[in-house]
């Protein structure tokens, strides 16, 4: 009696293990019987597939509710699954009685996955509209049930990248000359990729404010989780929940519109990003991986995209990335006109004119040094000024006017790390040099240069700079950490969940040597952990490298950049001290290409 009743639940165990490694038609050999194929749908579409399954006998027409509850929903979902892989267009019926299970809207994961390969159909049979509504609510449930999603689909093992059903929606919408809506859904792809990271905290980070607030956020995810339990048939309680929800969401927006657009996903307003441009300056947002590759151009005037001429986009990046990292080499300008002609030459009608230019990056392109990008007679660097920025919708929230009188500095330097090998001399020597440039700053080295001391102290400063090492954790970008004296409260590693809980009041925070972006090549989540962590501490600028280059050209080219701040400006004197480095004995881009600024200009 209980083989008979473990037979189903063994199956679908055993047609998990041929789905992982690929082998689908032994898959739908282990989810079929005779007392399945009894259903003639199901049995007809395996037919197809599989001749064999004719000598079985007739077909019984057996009800669709037997079928159901042999099977399980996971098995059906599994079987949808496997007909997608083996003959596409042979589940779309399987895919349409999956959608109307009684209890698909309980289990996120599995209609997530059935809503995307099936309008993954749609598209692929010229349906385009109805691929976008499809799509389109794959991308809500997403966004409404990620708490869910992640187990469901790790179970199943159905969706590799959840990411894709973005990628769809951006290039139908670009092929149907409509950027506006594909930039909607490029950005919210990118918070997407954030709020997985804050998912995987046992904490997750609130603002401070008010016990309104705090309700407020209750509310939400009290919400959230009813709307998830909700029977799929019940359109009017569905909808009513759907309202309610959407109204706590605004009302958050409204009470604290940056920790919205830093915790929750929200469609952008591109007039409102566009507004937050200056004269003169543009943005290009890329969006995609691999060969697919999308960018975005916004101006004050309009929003334009354009389909990339990209071919191993990663093993371009990390060839020269190579290339920058020996200065005694010009291999970097073959690689770097390369990159140009993919990334930048397709649009520079569209950039010209510009002064200031944001890029906004996507995987592999966190990693990409875009000042040190070359036509072949000059460095983007010699173009324009260069800011980068982990999102367009950062721009609504950045180029406020501080009138903070606040003017000091804080550096830390060539913090002890117990390891005589990890010493920093030169970055001690940066510390000091920076103390005698701006009078009043306090300056930190060795013991006293702690985790500790920088938690208790960092929020009474408007500018931070620290000069240590970096560590990269490529699984788990959000342990990436700055190393600093330990102390008897804290290890010493400053990690990117801590930045979330830190209180910054800081105009730039200032990253020297400090590797921040060393590591495996891959989606770049890590680089956006930082620089949001640092956005949202309350950091308005941060300066970061993407390598550690030589203490020599770092020492001199952070003095020239703060001596250049006050009358300049942040881009501004970043700008001009990487061009004084360029024009004198460090003019390999390896000594200054490796610095960045990430958020406000000025």
């Amino acid at each position: 009696m209980l083989a008979s009743y473990m037979e189903p639940e063994k199956r679908a165990w055993l047609a998990k293990g041929y789905m992982a490694i690929g082998d689908y038609i032994s898959a739908l050999n282990t989810l079929t019987n005779e007392e399945a194929k009894a259903d003639k749908l199901l049995y007809e579409t395996m037919a197809k597939l599989n001749p064999a399954y004719y000598l079985v006998g007739a077909v019984t027409g057996a009800s669709t509710d037997k079928w159901h509850r042999y099977f399980g929903l996971e098995s059906e979902a599994m079987m949808c699954h496997t007909l997608y892989k083996l003959q596409a267009k042979s589940a779309e019926p399987c895919y349409q009685q999956l959608l109307q299970h009684e209890f698909i809207d309980v289990f996120g994961g599995l209609k997530f996955t059935a809503l995307q390969e099936y309008g993954r159909l749609q598209l692929s049979a010229g349906n385009d509209d109805i691929a976008i509504s499809v799509l389109s609510e794959a991308v809500e449930l997403l966004e409404a049930q990620r708490s869910s999603l992640s187990l469901d689909t790790s179970k199943l093992g159905f969706v590799n990248d959840k990411l894709s059903v973005y990628r769809d929606l951006v290039a139908l919408y670009v092929s149907r000359d409509q950027a506006n809506r594909a930039i909607e859904y490029a950005e919210r792809a990118k918070a997407r990729a954030l709020i997985d990271l804050l998912a995987s905290r046992d904490a997750h980070p609130e603002p401070q404010g008010s016990d309104q607030l705090q309700e407020l956020l209750a509310s939400i995810n009290d919400a959230e989780t009813s709307l998830a339990a909700i029977n799929l048939n019940d359109d009017s309680q569905r909808s009513v929940t759907r309202g309610l929800l959407r109204k706590y969401q605004n009302s958050l927006q409204e009470m604290a519109p940056e920790f919205t657009s830093l915790r929750t996903v929200t469609s952008p307003r591109i007039a409102q990003l566009q507004s937050s441009l200056q004269e003169g300056e543009g943005l290009l947002e890329y969006f995609g991986e691999g060969d697919d590759l999308w960018v975005f151009i916004l101006s004050r005037e309009g929003v334009s995209a354009a389909k990339l001429p990209v071919t191993n986009l990663d093993t371009q990046v990390a060839a020269l990335r190579s290339d920058l990292q020996n200065p005694n080499s010009t291999q970097f300008e073959r690689s770097s006109h390369q990159l140009y002609a993919s990334l930048v030459q397709p649009v520079e009608d569209a950039i010209q004119g510009f002064k200031r230019l944001t890029v906004v990056p996507h995987g592999t392109l966190h990693y990409l040094p875009f000042a040190a990008l070359y036509d072949g007679e000059r460095y983007l660097l010699e173009h324009f000024e260069v800011r980068v920025l982990p999102s367009a919708s950062v721009l609504q929230f950045l180029n406020k006017d501080s009138q903070s009188e606040n003017r000091r500095m804080l550096v830390l330097g060539n913090p002890d790390l117990d390891d005589a090998s990890m010493d920093l001399p030169g970055a001690e020597v940066e510390a000091i040099n920076l103390g005698q440039i701006r009078p009043g700053t306090n300056v930190l080295l060795r013991k006293n240069a702690s985790e500790t001391l920088l938690k208790a102290n960092a929020g009474n400063y408007r500018y931070l700079h620290i000069a240590s090492h970096g560590i990269f954790n490529a699984e788990d970008p959000m342990a990436s950490a700055l190393l600093l004296s330990a102390s008897d409260r804290d290890d010493g590693l400053l990690s990117v969940a801590e930045l979330f809980d830190l209180r910054l009041n800081a105009d730039l925070v200032t990253l020297s040597a400090c590797e921040t972006a060393l590591g495996e090549v891959t989606g770049g989540d890590d680089v956006i952990g930082f620089t949001r962590g640092f956005l949202y501490a309350g950091a308005e600028s941060i300066v970061s490298s993407l390598w550690k280059v030589s203490d020599a050209a770092t020492n001199k080219l952070m003095q020239a950049f703060y001596q250049g701040l006050p009358e300049q400006g942040k881009s501004a004197a970043l700008r001009q001290a990487q061009l004084a480095l360029k024009g004198g004995e460090y003019g390999h881009p390896y000594y200054w290409a490796a610095f960045q600024l990430t958020g406000q200009y000025d």
